[in-house]
């Protein structure tokens, strides 16, 4: 962008744009009206992650301080003379289901167990109840054992029993079954209740204790990753969530939810830089070959100049090497030739010498010749 010109964009505002100078020199150049970018930064403001976290530790001191209020002062029942709730009690109603409906997701590690513990109450009391109280409801001396198929009596003869066996508390169980011992269906049931009783007793407690000490186990051993993704997930949390306080909230929820819905069917890559005019990406695609095939030649090159340059080193060591040696062998062979001539040249020195000395002595032996002959004739001319 040149400062002559007015800014234009290139790429389109969804995807990535931290590259172009386009968001470089003009990180706050809009063409919105003021109001609008005054709007545009209290949403930024908003939310900002310290902004919701002091909003939500706001909301519950509130919330508590209501909630305190309304268990002090306004939590009475509805009477003849007042049969509606204080206005303080509907909004702590609203507060905690709301807040509810946010906090769902920490019984993910029960989701397991208590599916588990469903399954074993429905089996036993489906099976307990079909065979005792069901078919015989009218051999017992109870007025509360109703057998009419609606959602409150199901549930208050299935579950609402059943469940406080977890608990020890047998009410009229066993006192109803020890009401006809050789009956066959008390008999039976007798059997599924101690089955009963002791795979929830004691065999998905120890289930529930192993998955609390597998939790934990891994807390400890994975505490620096758990750290740190916990972490990401709460700036996450607060990153998304929305900067209001229930019921507030719930508004915004909606709103997520659209939008999920909204681009889940309108699909666009966010993490990836998308120009508006689709030319450019083939420029992009050429100039990326272009530029990779470049990188790996010059990378080739290198590569093979190194190997040259270490070939040659290794070749000139060689050469130097062979050229010691070599010379060496030519020292020893002409200290060798050199001993040998000077060997040669004693050698014939000697003779020399001995040839001289036999010449001399041949000599001596003349002149001693010539003296005695010389001295013989001296005295025979004195005769």
């Amino acid at each position: 962008v040149q400062q002559e010109e007015a800014p234009h964009r290139s790429l389109q505002s969804y995807g990535i744009d931290y590259y172009h100078s386009y968001s470089l020199e003009y990180p706050n150049f809009t063409k919105m009206p003021r109001l609008h970018r005054y709007m545009n930064r209290v949403k930024i403001f908003h939310q900002a992650l310290r902004i919701k976290y002091l909003y939500r530790c706001v909301f519950h001191c509130f919330f508590l301080f209501l909630f305190s209020y309304v268990l002090l002062f306004n939590f009475q029942r509805p009477t003849n003379e007042n049969p509606s709730i204080h206005w303080t009690e509907v909004l702590t109603i609203i507060f905690v289901t709301c807040m509810l409906f946010e906090e769902i997701h920490y019984l993910k590690d029960l989701l397991f167990f208590m599916c588990i513990i469903f399954i074993v109450m429905s089996g036993y009391g489906v099976a307990s109840r079909s065979l005792v109280y069901y078919p015989n409801a009218d051999k017992f001396n109870q007025s509360n054992i109703d057998t009419s198929f609606d959602g409150r009596s199901v549930f208050r003869q299935i579950t609402y029993r059943v469940y406080y066996l977890m608990y020890g508390e047998f009410g009229t169980e066993l006192s109803n079954l020890d009401t006809y011992p050789n009956a066959a269906w008390s008999i039976s049931t007798h059997v599924l209740l101690a089955g009963h009783m002791l795979f929830v007793n004691i065999l998905l407690t120890n289930l529930l204790i192993a998955m609390f000490s597998k939790r934990f186990n891994q807390v400890y051993e994975d505490i620096q990753n758990i750290w740190h993704s916990q972490q990401y997930l709460f700036t996450r949390q607060y990153f998304t969530r929305s900067p209001y306080f229930p019921p507030i909230s719930l508004i915004y929820d909606i709103y997520h939810l659209c939008r999920i819905a909204i681009f889940a069917v309108r699909r666009a890559k966010v993490f990836k830089i998308i120009p508006i005019n689709k030319d450019l990406i083939k420029d992009w695609y050429e100039f990326e070959g272009a530029s990779t095939y470049e990188y790996a030649h010059a990378q080739v090159k290198a590569s093979e100049a190194a190997s040259m340059i270490s070939s040659q080193g290794s070749d000139l060591y060689n050469i130097r090497k062979r050229k010691e040696t070599d010379d060496n062998k030519n020292d020893s062979k002409n200290s060798i030739c050199s001993l040998q001539k000077i060997q040669d040249d004693l050698t014939n020195l000697k003779e020399s010498f001995e040839e001289s000395r036999r010449q001399i002595n041949d000599a001596l032996t003349q002149i001693k010749q010539s003296l005695a002959e010389f001295k013989q004739h001296s005295t025979t001319k004195v005769k």
